[in-house]
């Protein structure tokens, strides 16, 4: 259970987006923060793993700016049609998984001895 207040409070909603913007434009939060104080020292001697969290952070905003603007035209439906599947229909690949290795030997390279498929049994 959260804390009250903590959904769009302090902590929060609000708060991770506005890290999130703050890390697209390669600052970090408030250094009375532990967890900003952490994040200025890992990125302090990796350069290139800090461009790669600036990237990830206007990719993540670009992203959520075009589902509210897909949203805002009235194709609402577009970003359910994309994201649903993978919550849904996640069962079915881990069943289908399951029984595809299910018994079969394990740490071997031959696939023929650790998997069952459909093209393999219909050759």
């Amino acid at each position: 259970m959260t804390q009250p207040g903590r959904t769009f409070g302090k902590g929060g909603f609000i708060s991770a987006v506005w890290l999130t913007i703050l890390s697209s434009l390669g600052k970090s939060g408030s250094s009375e923060v532990p967890a900003n104080e952490w994040l200025k020292a890992v990125h302090s001697d990796q350069v290139e793993q800090k461009l790669a969290s600036i990237r990830w952070s206007r990719i993540l905003i670009t992203f959520h700016v075009l589902v509210l603007a897909v949203t805002w035209t009235g194709l609402w439906v577009l970003p359910l049609i994309i994201t649903i599947p993978s919550y849904t229909a996640n069962w079915l690949s881990y069943f289908l998984g399951l029984t595809q290795h299910c018994g079969l030997r394990q740490n071997t390279t031959d696939f023929r001895k650790n998997t069952r498929s459909y093209a393999y049994l219909s050759l």
